[in-house]
C-alpha cells in the first residue's frame, strides 16, 4: 500500500542545482544573492528619483500584472533557456514599476527602507561564509543584525515606536521567505540560469497563494481528510 505524501512534492528539474557538487552550489546561491541584491538597488533607485505623481492604484496594478506575466513565463516555457531570457526581460520592466510603487507606498507610511537592510545583511552572510553555508545562520543572523541596525537607525532619527515595529516585521518576514525561496528554488534551477532564479525570488511571492490550491488539488486527487 503506497501512503501519499501529506503536501505535495516540491517541483523538481532534472540537471538542477542540488546535483553539483557543493562548492559549485555555494557558488551559484552566492552569485543568484548577489544578483537579487543589485535588483533591489535598482527598485530602491527607481523610488529614488524624482518623478510626477502616480497613482498608487496604477502602480499597484501595473507591478502585480508584469508579476503575473513572470509567472507565465516560467509556467509556458519551464526547462527551456527561452524561459531564462524572456524572464530577464520581463524582470527589468518589473523592477521599474516596483520601484515606482515602492516610492508611492514609501510616501503613504511604510517603511520599506528596511527590507533593503536586511537583503544587504543576507548578502554579507553568503559572501562571508565561505563554503560554510548554513541558510539557518543566514536567516538567524541576517535577522538580529538587521533588526539591530533598524533600531539604531530609528533612535537617530527619531522614528515613531510603531513604525519602527512595523519596519522590524517586515524586514524579518521579508528575509524568512527570502532565505526559504533561495533555498528551495535550488531544485528548481540548473547552472546558469541565475537570472531566472532572481526573477523567482519575486514572482514566488504568488505562490504563497498558489500553493494552498497545490495543496487543496493534492487532498482532493489522494482523498486526504476524506473518508
Amino acid at each position: 500500500m503506497t501512503v501519499p505524501p501529506f503536501i505535495p512534492q516540491p517541483v523538481e528539474i532534472r540537471r538542477n542545482v542540488t546535483t553539483e557538487r557543493y562548492p559549485v552550489m555555494v557558488g551559484f546561491v552566492r552569485r543568484v544573492s548577489l544578483l537579487h541584491f543589485l535588483s533591489v538597488l535598482c527598485v530602491a533607485g527607481v523610488a529614488a528619483l524624482p518623478s510626477p505623481w502616480v497613482d498608487p492604484s496604477v502602480a499597484g496594478w501595473a507591478t502585480l500584472g508584469l508579476l503575473v506575466a513572470l509567472s507565465w513565463a516560467r509556467t509556458l516555457a519551464r526547462g527551456r533557456r527561452v524561459e531564462v531570457v524572456v524572464s530577464g526581460v520581463i524582470l527589468v520592466a518589473f523592477l521599474v514599476a516596483l520601484g515606482s510603487a515602492v516610492r508611492v507606498w514609501i510616501e503613504d507610511g511604510w517603511p520599506l527602507e528596511s527590507l533593503l537592510v536586511g537583503v544587504a545583511c543576507a548578502v554579507v552572510y553568503v559572501t562571508a561564509c565561505g563554503r560554510d553555508l548554513s541558510y539557518v545562520g543566514m536567516l538567524v543572523l541576517s535577522i538580529l543584525v538587521s533588526s539591530g541596525l533598524i533600531v539604531a537607525g530609528g533612535i537617530w532619527l527619531r522614528t515613531p515606536g510603531l513604525t519602527l515595529s512595523v519596519a522590524l516585521s517586515l524586514n524579518a518576514l521579508y528575509l524568512i521567505f527570502y532565505v526559504y525561496d533561495l533555498a528551495s528554488l535550488l531544485s528548481r534551477r540548473r547552472l546558469g540560469e541565475e537570472i531566472g532564479a532572481v526573477a523567482d525570488l519575486y514572482r514566488d511571492v504568488l505562490n504563497l497563494f498558489g500553493y494552498l490550491i497545490r495543496v487543496a488539488h493534492h487532498w482532493r486527487r489522494h482523498r486526504i481528510w476524506l473518508k
